[in-house]
């Protein structure tokens, strides 16, 4: 298991716990027999999660340490900045910590 498939792990427990609604996405190419099978585009962010009364929670996973290639971190960013526009919320965290600091930010309303 990667570093960051466990803190994805770690995320999706406490966003389960939290008793949120949330999806994992996938991004990029993946073969299989007989082909292809696309997913999301990449730059899509990892989870997106759904609260009430607010526009969607968008999160980026990152592992502190861990490089991300130029062209990865432009497309996550103007992934980020699509959403944004269109009213949603986008952030890259690190741990559970920095999600529920963001959630908690967006459901207060502390984030526009």
């Amino acid at each position: 298991m990667t570093p960051e498939t466990k803190a994805k792990g770690e995320i999706q427990k406490y966003l389960q716990m939290a008793g949120h609604k949330w999806l994992r996405l996938h991004s990029g190419i993946v073969r299989v027999k007989g082909g292809f099978m696309h997913s999301n585009e990449e730059g899509t962010a990892d989870l997106v999660v759904f609260l009430k009364d607010r526009p969607a929670a968008f999160i980026e996973v990152k592992v502190e340490g861990q490089a991300t290639e130029k062209a990865r971190q432009e497309k996550q960013a103007a992934f980020g900045a699509d959403m944004t526009e269109l009213g949603h919320h986008y952030a890259i965290c690190k741990s559970v910590d920095e999600v529920a600091s963001f959630l908690g930010r967006v459901v207060s309303g502390r984030i526009s």
